[in-house]
């Protein structure tokens, strides 16, 4: 193989493997988006729950 040759086959295993790294980096955005979702909904609910347990409380005065 020429000197070329070799030289494009290197630079794309390279590039290969930063799209593989950059594949890695946008999966695990995602499950951190996912992760900070469910986190916002579950928070969003125990405050709706601790409202209406609040509202529910003060009624019973």
């Amino acid at each position: 193989m020429s000197d070329f040759g070799e030289w494009a086959d290197s630079q794309n295993k390279k590039l290969d493997h930063i799209k593989d790294l950059l594949n890695e980096i946008i999966e695990a955005h995602e499950k951190m988006q996912l992760l900070l979702s469910e986190a916002t909904i579950r928070s969003q609910i125990e405050r709706g729950v601790k409202e209406v347990e609040d509202f529910l409380g003060a009624s019973d005065c």
